[in-house]
């Protein structure tokens, strides 16, 4: 026999080549994932609204007037599941001189002898659980307007389908626009 038929026409490598893109991609998504923990832990703790709005005191009563609160619009949406959901939009709008950087409304549904059936509370403004981005967490200054929305799966059969009563029921106040 000949040695160069028994020889292959090429070495397979031993050493796996997968290994070091692998390792390169977990240490990045680490530093990744460390960089986003430290920039949301890094916000000062008093810049951020608390969970729940604390009772109107007599200077966010008298700002309450200052929050145009528009019609609320009601929308039906079925899911993927087939479940149907009432979505109520709610428009705001800061009138006033002095950012919002909590709000909290009270949305009441009435039955046909206009006798609360159900109360809701919804964080309209400064909602440290909403989505990063969303409206719904960032506060409202001087002059803007955002839409709150709140949606329900289920609704009391009493009901009597009109959009419900709104209310603010919390409000947190930043300082003052200066010149104001």
């Amino acid at each position: 026999m000949n040695p160069e038929q028994d020889t292959p026409l090429h070495q397979p490598e031993t050493s796996s080549s997968w290994g070091v893109p692998v390792l390169v991609s977990l240490v990045l998504g680490a530093v990744v994932a460390g960089a986003g923990y430290w920039w949301v832990k890094s916000a000062p703790i008093d810049a951020r609204p608390p969970q729940s709005l604390p009772p109107l005191t007599a200077e966010a009563e008298a700002y309450v007037a200052q929050i145009e609160i528009g019609r609320v619009e009601l929308s039906r949406f079925e899911n993927m599941l087939g479940q149907e959901v009432l979505y109520a939009d709610t428009p705001v709008h800061n009138h006033g001189a002095r950012t919002i950087r909590g709000l909290e409304l009270t949305l009441e549904f009435l039955d046909p002898n206009r006798q609360v059936v159900l109360t809701q509370k919804i964080r309209a403004v400064g909602d440290p659980q909403a989505a990063l981005g969303s409206p719904r967490r960032s506060p409202l200054g001087p002059g803007q307007s955002m839409t709150a929305r709140a949606a329900f799966e289920e609704l009391p059969r009493e009901w009597n389908k009109a959009a419900p009563r709104v209310r603010v029921s919390g409000l947190l106040l930043g300082e003052a626009a200066p010149g104001n």
